[in-house]
């Protein structure tokens, strides 16, 4: 077993604090983001298969990809 000073620890420790507390910082901002990533107005607007299954959602999530293929 590899011997790991206590310098080390105490380093990685506060770097790995670091790196959760960004992650926690920028939830606010790219949550908003990803809430209706490639969803257009009017897609976020209309009823989707399921809806009725909840009567009063307490947050909505709409995400799309726009896929350039004709169909079948």
């Amino acid at each position: 077993m590899k011997y790991r000073s206590w310098l080390r620890f105490i380093v990685e420790a506060v770097e790995g604090f670091g790196v959760l507390l960004l992650a926690f910082s920028t939830w606010p901002l790219s949550k908003r983001w990803l809430k209706h990533w490639g969803s257009s107005a009017e897609e976020r607007q209309r009823g989707w298969p399921g809806d009725d299954l909840v009567s009063s959602p307490h947050d909505t999530y709409t995400r799309a990809i726009d896929i350039d293929a004709s169909p079948l």
